[in-house]
Parts: C-alpha cells; sequence; structure tokens
C-alpha cells in the first residue's frame, strides 16, 4: 500500500511530502526551499497518512480512458497505461505527452504520470518530479525529487505556472 506523509520543516516552515519508508525516522531530509538538512525526527509531522492506495482509485474500472486535462485551455491529454513522461511540446522534446502551451516555465520532462491497473481491474495514478527547475504540486503541495503520489479527480495538478487535473472517461 502507497502511503506518503506530509511534514513541516522546523528551520523554514515549508510543507514536504516524503513517501512513508521503513525506517524513516532514521532518514535526513533536506528542504527544498531554505536547503538545510535535518533529521527526519526534527521536522513535524503535519499528516501520517496523506493518501493511500485504497483513497486514488480511479472511477472508470478498466473500461475508462484517463486524461490530464489542461484547466486554462481544456485541452486534454491522454494518458496510457504505464509511465506517461509529459512535459511542453518543443522540437528537444522527448515527453510521451506534450503539452500545447504558451507556458515555457514547463520543462520539456516536466513530470511523470503513472497509470496502473490492479488486479480487480480498478485504475490507479500517481505522479512524481522529473528533476526540472520548476515546481511541480498536488493541490499546493510541492513535489521534492523522490516523491510519488497518488492522484485522483478532483486533485489540482500544477506544472510549473499551469494548472491540470484528471479526467476519466467511460
Amino acid at each position: 500500500m502507497l502511503k506518503t506523509i506530509k511534514i513541516k520543516c522546523p528551520n523554514c516552515g515549508k510543507i514536504l511530502l516524503l513517501m512513508a519508508t521503513p525506517n524513516i525516522e532514521k532518514r535526513r531530509v533536506t528542504c527544498s526551499s531554505c536547503g538545510k538538512s535535518e533529521a527526519f525526527t526534527d521536522y513535524e509531522l503535519v499528516s501520517d497518512v496523506l493518501n493511500n492506495s485504497s483513497d486514488t482509485v480511479l472511477p472508470g474500472g478498466n473500461r475508462g480512458i484517463v486524461y490530464l486535462v489542461d484547466d486554462a485551455s481544456g485541452e486534454r491529454y491522454r494518458l496510457n497505461i504505464g509511465v506517461n513522461c509529459v512535459g511542453r511540446n518543443a522540437k528537444t522534446s522527448s515527453a510521451d505527452v506534450r503539452i500545447f502551451t504558451d507556458d515555457f516555465s514547463i520543462s520539456r520532462m516536466h513530470s511523470y504520470f503513472t497509470v496502473s491497473e490492479s488486479s480487480n481491474g480498478a485504475l490507479r495514478c500517481s505522479i512524481s518530479n522529473a528533476k526540472n527547475k520548476f515546481p511541480t504540486l498536488v493541490n499546493g503541495v510541492e513535489l521534492e525529487d523522490g516523491d510519488v503520489l497518488p492522484i485522483a479527480p478532483g486533485d489540482v495538478i500544477t506544472l510549473a505556472s499551469s494548472k491540470f487535473h484528471i479526467e476519466i472517461i467511460d
């Protein structure tokens, strides 16, 4: 079961998302805002379980088609089963899903969206950052390198300064 925890930096107050891994209390965490590295135990725990796999089953089962929808233009970008690299459309982009936009702060390889199907046919979706210089946020919380966050319809996904959401069409 995929679990994510939400912690607050003891130095600057930035909220960070981390995977709940075994022995996490022995880890050091570097804040993306202030750059200070502290022991995990020095961070304030904001939420034990932000999301888990049972909360992220997408409606539509194995019949649905998953789309990333640009909130400004309404343009839909299909996400296939598996890992989908999403980035800005450009001649040098190697993204699987290319966003047609004038927002040049969206990197050519900005984020990874993974769509999977469980044994009972339910679809699941998660997002991770592609180590770019502009942020990826889910519901206003920035993803750090290494974060893998379950997402579902209704979540606000921000790539750089552009907003998107997940939609399922049966």
